[in-house]
C-alpha cells in the first residue's frame, strides 16, 4: 500500500470519504477546510493504521505533529470502534488532553462519548478510586462514598482536623495531605516545598532531635517521641483524612 492509498484509507475511516473522490474535491464538497490526512507522511499514515492491540513508540522532534497525529489516531480507533465500552485516550498533562480533545472533535462533530480523553490521573480519579475506593477504604460517612482530591500544597485552616498529632516537637504543623504511603513497603513520605521527604530523613533532622531531647529531660522519658512512634501519627492522620473522603492525586494512584 503506498502513502496516497493509506491517505486514503484513513480519509474514509475518520470523514467518511468516498475513496473515489480525491483530497481537493472533498474539501469542496464537504466544506472541509480542516483536514490534513494528506500532508502526513507515509510513516504518520502507518502509525494511525497500524492495530490497536500493537505497542507503538511515537517518536520525534518537538513540532513535528506528534500531538495531531495522535490525534487523528484517536479519531480513527473511535469511527472504527464497534465494542462494548470505550478506548481511553491518556496523556500527562491537561495540555495535551485538551488539544487532543479539540482536534478530535474539529474533525466532525462526532461525540467522544463512551471513550475517554484525559490525563492519567483524572482517569483513575474517575474511572478507578471513585467508583471503588469504598472498597479499601472504611468511610465515616457511609451515605457519601466519593473522594474529594486535595491538593498537596493546600494548607488552609479546615485542615488542622488532619494534622499530626506531635506535642511540642514540631513547630511547623504536618497535615495528612502532605503524607504519602507507599502501599508496597508503608514507607512514609513527607511533601515539603515541592519535595518529598523520607519520614526516617524528616525525624532526624538535627533541629526536630533537638527539640526531642528537650522534652524527653522535661517529662523523664528516654523513649519519648521515637521514630515509630510518629510513623504511626503520621499514619493515623492520613488514615482519618481517607476515611473523611479527602485523598490526594497521589493517593489515588498508588
Amino acid at each position: 500500500m503506498n502513502k496516497d492509498e493509506k491517505a486514503k484509507d484513513v480519509a474514509k475511516v475518520i470523514c467518511n470519504k468516498n475513496i473515489a473522490c480525491t483530497f481537493e474535491e472533498c474539501k469542496q464538497n464537504n466544506h472541509c477546510n480542516k483536514c490534513r490526512i494528506q500532508e502526513k507522511s507515509e510513516e504518520q499514515l502507518t502509525y494511525i493504521l497500524s492495530s490497536i492491540n500493537e505497542n507503538i513508540f511515537l517518536d520525534a522532534c518537538p513540532g513535528s505533529g506528534k500531538t495531531e497525529v495522535v490525534s487523528l489516531k484517536a479519531k480513527y480507533e473511535i469511527n472504527k470502534w464497534n465494542q462494548n465500552g470505550g478506548i481511553a485516550f491518556l496523556t500527562f498533562t491537561n495540555e495535551a488532553a485538551k488539544v487532543i480533545e479539540e482536534r478530535v472533535k474539529e474533525i466532525n462533530d462526532n461525540t467522544i462519548f463512551p471513550h475517554f480523553i484525559g490525563t492519567l490521573h483524572s482517569f483513575i480519579h474517575g474511572y478507578i478510586s471513585q467508583p471503588y475506593g469504598y472498597k479499601f477504604i472504611d468511610y465515616i460517612n457511609e451515605n457519601d462514598q466519593s473522594i474529594s482530591i486535595v491538593d498537596e500544597k493546600d494548607r488552609s485552616a479546615w485542615l488542622n482536623s488532619f494534622k499530626v498529632n506531635s506535642g511540642k516537637i514540631l513547630k511547623i504543623p504536618i497535615y495528612a495531605n502532605q503524607i504519602s504511603i507507599n502501599p508496597l513497603n508503608n514507607e512514609i513520605f513527607i511533601e515539603e516545598n515541592n519535595k518529598k521527604c523520607k519520614l526516617t530523613d524528616y525525624y532526624n533532622r538535627p533541629t526536630i532531635q533537638e527539640r526531642i531531647k528537650i522534652e524527653r529531660k522535661n517529662k523523664g522519658w528516654n523513649g519519648y517521641f521515637k521514630e515509630s512512634f510518629f510513623k504511626e501519627k503520621c499514619t493515623e492522620s492520613k488514615m482519618n483524612f481517607l476515611k473523611h473522603g479527602f485523598a490526594t492525586f497521589d493517593d489515588i494512584c498508588k
